[in-house]
């Protein structure tokens, strides 16, 4: 008999499984990685998706793919910086640092 263990044991030792691949095509990027560029927290990007503001698409598993290239990344770089109240990092926190 199989329990969930030795299942995901079999599947461990043989690379089976389905890994969540980036869904993003070429000129596009994901969640993360526009909040990492734009240095704010990934939080603060979903309501701009759900919104309209930044056109995306969701791909499968209902990731966001987010249209990319310079301009439009000057446009919300310039659009944070004039912002006072997004929400940024706390970057000594990620990296297990004291406050």
């Amino acid at each position: 008999m199989f329990t969930v263990a030795s299942i995901r044991h079999v599947r461990a030792q043989h690379a089976i499984g389905s890994r969540r691949n980036n869904p993003a095509e070429p000129g596009e990027i994901t969640v993360p990685q526009a909040a990492r560029i734009l240095g704010v927290h990934e939080s603060t990007v979903y309501p701009w998706l759900r919104s309209g503001e930044m056109p995306a698409r969701q791909a499968r598993h209902r990731r966001w793919c987010i249209p990319w290239n310079d301009e439009i990344e000057q446009h919300w770089k310039q659009r944070v910086a004039t912002e006072p109240r997004i929400r940024r990092p706390n970057r000594n926190n990620e990296k297990g640092q004291a406050v």
